[in-house]
């Protein structure tokens, strides 16, 4: 692609889509060693091959990307980190279109009916994405106290490509959740809790065991929080 069309494409990059010439843009993304080195925690990339007017080229391609179609691990993985170049609603949607599918589940444990009482279309809940699975109907707070309902559940997902293979188990009304300035998310008494050093552990105590559910201390690679809003 010629200087002279680079900068026709800047200024209108639709001109692409008319052009009889083919042209093919390809963006690869993530990293690897041989892009970009670290220093005092910051990504110090080193491609001199990309020009200011491809890099303007690259921008004003981001309103064409079909996020929509991105894997949802690949987009965590890949485009998340770069939210501070998307608006704040367009992460938020894509968030809410790859969990669709889930919340109707959610929506259906949530009053306590089978797995396929609500779809995607008639969910009378809205989630709300306040940090980036599991169901509290109580609030945490910085009480360092324990709260109890029969309404709270952890569930695992055996196979995340099939919506069907999940297990849910609700509490048995005691230690349902903890509230612990110290720790992140704690459900039942270590059932599945949030370490201090960031690891997270599961020992069934007040939820069920559940088939698929890891126990001991293990990583995660990523939690969400959602409130939850009855539209009704």
């Amino acid at each position: 692609m010629t200087l002279e069309y680079s900068q026709e494409t800047i200024n209108d990059y639709e001109k692409l889509f008319e052009a009889d010439e083919e042209y093919d843009v390809i963006i690869i993304t993530g990293f690897s060693e041989k892009w970009a080195e670290k220093k005092d925690g910051k990504f110090i990339f080193i491609m001199p091959n990309v020009s200011p007017q491809i890099f303007k080229i690259i921008l004003r391609f981001i309103p064409q990307i079909r996020f929509y179609d991105i894997f949802p691990e690949d987009f965590i993985s890949k485009v998340y980190p770069y939210k501070v170049l998307l608006p704040d609603d367009l992460v938020t949607n894509i968030f809410t279109f790859h969990m669709s599918d889930h919340f109707a589940i959610f929506a259906s444990w949530i009053e306590k009916k089978n797995d396929s009482y609500y779809n995607v279309r008639n969910i009378p809940y809205s989630f709300n994405l306040l940090y980036r699975a599991r169901y509290n109907p109580l609030f945490w707070d910085s009480s360092n106290n324990w709260k109890s309902t029969n309404d709270s559940f952890i569930f695992s997902f055996i196979n995340r490509n099939n919506l069907q293979a999940v297990r849910v188990g609700y509490s048995n009304g005691n230690h349902s959740i903890g509230c612990h300035t110290q720790n992140g998310p704690i459900f039942g008494f270590n059932d599945l809790y949030k370490r201090t050093e960031g690891a997270w552990g599961c020992v069934s105590n007040h939820y069920p065991k559940l088939e698929g559910m890891p126990t001991g201390i293990f990583n995660v690679d990523d939690y969400e929080v959602f409130q939850v809003i009855n539209n009704n």
